[in-house]
């Protein structure tokens, strides 16, 4: 597929990658969100009027359906807000206008680049090790804290290495 009519910026965008968009892929984005504007001394909303864009999407993902009651829990343990905000399909679209892709596991890689090959060079695994991050759903809220505490550590990682 061609590359869409995109209005090309300066902007940042990252987009963080999971199966059905319910649990890792959003606690990243909501963890990255909140690194950045702290890291930039700012807000989500000053982040975003700077051009800075994190969202997240999964190729299972079901429109709508929100952030699973644990991942929630998970967020406002670490001190995160909350946003309300429901599931994102993966779209070449999306892919098309992010500036880096992370994605939880290499199978989420193969879907990126099955949407859109010439994202090679945008789209890497999360954790910087090259490990895959487990999918928590229906384990126990012990495990969903393992896997917000791997995230944030490679979320953590990036903005440290970003800004």
């Amino acid at each position: 597929m061609d590359k869409p009519a995109i209005i090309e910026s300066s902007d940042q965008r990252y987009l963080f990658v999971c199966s059905a968009n319910t649990c890792r892929s959003p606690l990243a984005a909501v963890i990255m969100r909140n690194e950045v504007a702290c890291k930039l001394k700012t807000n989500i909303a000053g982040i975003e009027r700077q051009g800075i864009i994190i969202r997240s999407a999964g190729p299972w993902a079901r429109s709508g359906a929100g952030i699973t009651p644990e991942s929630r829990v998970v967020l406002a343990e670490m001190g995160y807000s909350v946003p309300d905000r429901g599931s994102r399909r993966l779209s070449p679209e999306l892919i098309w206008d992010s500036t880096k892709i992370y994605a939880m596991t290499r199978w989420h890689v193969e879907q990126v680049l099955d949407l859109v090959p010439a994202a090679q060079d945008r789209v890497s695994l999360l954790d910087p090790l090259g490990r895959d991050i487990p999918d928590p759903i229906g384990r126990s809220q012990e495990i969903y804290r393992q896997v917000g505490r791997q995230i944030q550590l490679a979320v953590q990682d990036i903005v440290k290495n970003l800004f």
